[in-house]
């Protein structure tokens, strides 16, 4: 019924007061599905395209084949849940990480999580067997769960990471304090067409029912659902419908119409978002255009905040004039030293000859990777050190545009540095 109701909505938006109703796209066939995906992989760059097999059926692609890191494995299924048509992805890649002795693997996730400044204060464990991690202890909210997961997949050598933290909130919250807020974060998210999902909430038990468009809206709703209070989220009867395509989808744009409702809602997101742990800064705002300024302890938090305040609906455009002054300052030798060991043990960017070099806190990239994705890698990985109060990132791309090595240059190398 929901299905048809949205179909009706999108039939009356599109024509404008028209009484016919309009035909809806038939939804691509699983051999332009497969396509599709075959060819989004290729172009990101993410792995090389002749180490995965893709098929769909009935809009359930399927993927198989190894690749040398999770990081790539997770990649890949998000690249082709954002495909249209597709409805779900079953991943049936496996990783033939380096192999690496337990304690090796153990110590380097500790050092990720010490250097994350969203894990940094967290109690957390960590075990290794065999390439499996296991993450134990508690957190604040599912951000800094998250982003303690992804740590441990950066790390060399890790072919599956497990759970164990437990989500420890502030205190108690009812169930319509929830659904007000998970309503609001649906609303406010610009990748999620809010109209067309129900939110409702029992005991701290989240359900969410309706249509997306795609299989990547549908994760951004399970994530959006995670707020404060929140024990689960069940999306089961969340449908992706491919036959609806985003322009045919009536967008529900929040109601920010003045620049102080923009202000306001930018100012939330950076209370909430514990990468910026509630730093000092100043959102002015004219005409949907939003300047940042005010001081951040890490470059990684001037990123996110100008990051937050791109992802709010009504703004068209952002300058980030925020400073970074760390409260500690390590010698240039010290950061560069640490910036190679952040480099040295990633699973993405380990087996490169890569160099950096610090002055004054400004640190310099350089060398050579296969793709863009290792690049954004070992920038990420730069910003997260602290003492960074600039990245120059000099690193050069070999295959650009999603050009693929020949088989035998698409084998790691040993780290050189």
């Amino acid at each position: 019924m929901l299905r048809a109701a949205c179909a009706a909505a999108v039939g009356v938006s599109c024509l404008a007061g028209s009484p016919a109703a309009i035909t809806l796209p038939k939804p691509p066939t699983d051999e332009a599905v497969g396509f599709s995906v075959d060819d989004a992989l290729t172009l990101s760059g993410v792995i090389p395209a002749n180490e995965l097999d893709v098929k769909a059926v009935q809009g359930i692609v399927t993927m198989r084949g190894t690749v040398d890191n999770l990081l790539a494995k997770d990649d890949a299924v998000k690249i082709a849940k954002t495909i249209h048509g597709v409805r779900a992805v079953i991943d049936a890649t496996k990783v033939q990480a380096p192999v690496r002795s337990d304690d090796e693997i153990r110590k380097d996730v500790e050092d990720a999580l010490h250097h994350d400044d969203a894990t940094t204060l967290l109690q957390l464990t960590v075990a290794a067997h065999d390439g499996k991690v296991t993450v134990t202890g508690k957190a604040p909210s599912r951000v800094e769960q998250q982003a303690a997961l992804a740590d441990a997949m950066r790390i060399r050598g890790v072919n599956e990471v497990s759970s164990n933290i437990e989500l420890v909130y502030g205190g108690p919250r009812s169930d319509l304090e929830i659904q007000a807020d998970g309503r609001r974060a649906l609303k406010m998210d610009p990748s999620v067409d809010s109209v067309f999902v129900n939110f409702e909430v029992e005991n701290g038990v989240v359900k969410l029912s309706g249509t997306v468009g795609t299989a990547t809206e549908g994760d951004r709703c399970f994530d959006d659902a995670w707020i404060a209070g929140v024990r689960s989220v069940n999306a089961d009867d969340l449908k992706v419908e491919p036959t609806i395509k985003p322009d045919l989808r009536k967008r529900q744009s929040p109601e920010l119409k003045t620049d102080e409702q923009i202000r306001s809602a930018i100012a939330d997101a950076l209370r909430y978002d514990p990468r910026i742990l509630a730093e000092d800064i100043v959102v002015a705002v004219a005409d949907g255009q939003v300047t940042l300024a005010g001081t951040v302890r890490h470059h990684k938090s001037k990123a996110e905040a100008g990051s937050d305040a791109k992802d709010t609906p009504g703004v068209f455009s952002v300058r980030n004039l925020i400073k970074v002054r760390p409260n500690t300052r390590p010698s240039d030798e010290h950061l560069a030293r640490d910036i190679k060991q952040a480099l040295i043990r990633d699973s993405r960017v380990g087996c490169f000859d890569l160099h950096e070099a610090a002055v004054s806190g400004v640190v310099t990239l350089s060398g050579m990777v296969d793709y863009s994705p290792q690049r954004a890698e070992a920038e990420y990985l730069a910003e997260q050190a602290v003492g960074v109060v600039e990245v120059r990132n000099d690193i050069h791309v070999k295959y650009a545009h999603g050009n693929q090595p020949p088989l035998s240059d698409s084998l790691p190398a040993d780290p050189k540095h």
